[in-house]
C-alpha cells in the first residue's frame, strides 16, 4: 500500500481529481460514507485508488493490522487481494473518489 499525502495550498476538487484518475486509465466511482460508519473487511479483484475529497477515513490493513489516517486530499493505492477494513473518523462524512483499474 502506498499513500500520497496532499500539499497543495487549496482544498481538493472533485472534477479535478476524477480527471486525474481518469487519465490514468481508471474507472471512477464517487462515494460518501456518514460520520462513525465502518464497511467491513474486503479485497477486490483489481488495483484501486481512494482519493479523499473532504473528511477522514482510516484503513486497516487486515494482515498487519497497521491502520492509516488519510486526510482531505490524500491518496491511498491498495493492490488487488489486499483484505482491508474502512472507518470514517470524526463528526462530519467523507467523501472519497475511488480509481479502478479497467
Amino acid at each position: 500500500m502506498q499513500i500520497e499525502r496532499w500539499k497543495e495550498p487549496y482544498q481538493p476538487n472533485p472534477a479535478m481529481l476524477r480527471f486525474i484518475l481518469s487519465n490514468q486509465g481508471l474507472a471512477v466511482y464517487q462515494w460518501c460514507d456518514s460520520a462513525g460508519s465502518m464497511r467491513a473487511t474486503r479485497k477486490h479483484d483489481k488495483d484501486q485508488s481512494y482519493w479523499i475529497v473532504g473528511g477522514s477515513l482510516e484503513i486497516r490493513l487486515s494482515k498487519s493490522g497497521d491502520t492509516f489516517l488519510l486526510e482531505t486530499g490524500d491518496r491511498v493505492f491498495i493492490a488487488a487481494e489486499t483484505y482491508y477494513s474502512l472507518s470514517v473518523i470524526g463528526e462530519e462524512p467523507c467523501l472519497y473518489l475511488v480509481g479502478e483499474k479497467l
